[in-house]
């Protein structure tokens, strides 16, 4: 008997699964078809009500380190843009310490959307309910009463962090909503909150003019990326970092090379065991001591690097794992440094923003350096699809190069 009533009840089931994604996608499609005109009347309200500036405006980027040394061209831009709105910019936990110090901004938020469970069916329609809860909070704790009157969301990735910032985006209730079309992400075009100016993903361009192409769209006005990427210190972490440099220093050492060995993704990491041979060589040939920096998860590797090159232990500073990351952005500022050499990574971005002179080296396996390359004049890259594969030799041959 049972068995006869899952007969009958599959093909109903059937049709309920059909007519709802067939609902879903009506109502995309409708986003997408009136977009223009939501766009234009989202201009009329933000631009001809003098009332719509007044509560401020939020900016949405729960990103890596990177990508929020990268963005402080894109604050500057807004601020002077907006020189009296209060800005508020949710990051993600560790590249909010970047900001805390920052005097482009009235305040920070924390958005940990990878620390949410990941994506299930709810996710994949709806967005994941914890992404909608914790966008909630955000709004309730730094815009209580009124609402935003711009809400941008920067992330142009198709991935968890995209989705929870739009989600975002969506819950601010702003009154003008800026972002990219992602279509299916997470189901957040198909959300009850569409964005009121949407762009589609750039083929091609670094990710700073990606940025102020959002701005642009946001306030009718083209804003150029003139201005290089700044990293904003606080007394007390380069008091830390200063106080570091003279524990640690060795003193018949003048000058250090900097390696950023860590990285986000295993294709984007240059081998251990060429490391430790440029290491070596950059103490023996160069007469460098050896910084070591990057997170947590880097401090087994450096030890095992250190341990490969058989590096002198009084000219070899291990700080992988134990540092702040804004002590990191001062520790890289001092004039110790003589050179870094490193992975595409947060340090190599915060090595290149520093006010110091020295030359940056990045080196990139598959990713788009045109899209992520610092733009310090002090920075240069090497690349090569499979990292393996670029030599030893060639990358001591670019730093000596750049050295002399």
């Amino acid at each position: 008997m049972s068995g006869n009533r899952s007969s009958l009840l599959a093909p109903l089931r059937f049709a309920g699964r059909l007519l709802t994604r067939g609902f879903l996608e009506f109502k995309r499609s409708h986003l997408l078809r009136t977009l223009p005109q939501r766009e234009a009347a989202a201009r009329r309200t933000y631009f001809q009500n003098p009332d719509a500036r007044a509560s401020g405006i939020l900016v949405l980027q729960p990103a890596d380190i990177g990508d929020m040394v990268l963005t402080s061209v894109f604050l500057r831009r807004l601020r002077e843009a907006f020189p009296t709105e209060r800005i508020v910019v949710v990051a993600s936990p560790l590249p909010a310490r970047l900001l805390q110090a920052c005097p482009l901004i009235d305040a920070v938020a924390v958005l940990d959307a990878k620390g949410i469970a990941g994506p299930d069916w709810i996710t994949h329609l709806y967005g994941h309910p914890g992404w909608w809860e914790a966008a909630a909070a955000l709004r309730e704790a730094h815009f209580p009463a009124v609402p935003p009157a711009l809400a941008i969301s920067l992330r142009g990735e198709r991935d968890a962090l995209a989705a929870a910032a739009q989600i975002a985006l969506a819950s601010s209730r702003a009154k003008l909503r800026v972002g990219y079309n992602l279509k299916n992400l997470y189901g957040t075009l198909r959300s009850k909150h569409p964005l009121d100016l949407g762009l589609g993903l750039p083929p091609s361009g670094h990710e700073t003019a990606r940025q102020l192409a959002l701005l642009a769209a946001a306030t009718g006005t083209a804003h150029s990326a003139v201005s290089l990427p700044e990293l904003w210190i606080a007394p007390a972490a380069q008091a830390e970092a200063d106080a570091l440099w003279a524990t640690l220093r060795d003193p018949s050492t003048p000058a250090y090379a900097v390696l950023g060995i860590g990285a986000g993704k295993p294709e984007k990491k240059w081998p251990k065991e060429h490391f430790a041979s440029l290491a070596r060589r950059l103490q023996d040939e160069k007469g460098f001591g050896i910084a070591f920096i990057g997170g947590p998860e880097d401090r087994a590797d450096a030890e095992a690097i250190a341990a490969l090159g058989q590096l002198d232990s009084r000219k070899t500073i291990h700080l992988a794992g134990i540092l702040p990351l804004e002590v990191t952005a001062a520790f890289l500022g001092n004039a110790a440094v003589a050179l870094f050499v490193g992975n595409d990574s947060g340090p190599m971005h915060l090595a290149s923003a520093t006010a110091a002179a020295y030359p940056v080296l990045g080196l990139f396996g598959p990713q788009d350096l045109e899209r992520w390359r610092p733009l310090s004049p002090r920075f240069h890259a090497l690349q090569e699809p499979d990292l393996a594969t670029l030599s030893v030799d060639r990358v001591f041959a670019a730093t000596e190069a750049l050295l002399r």
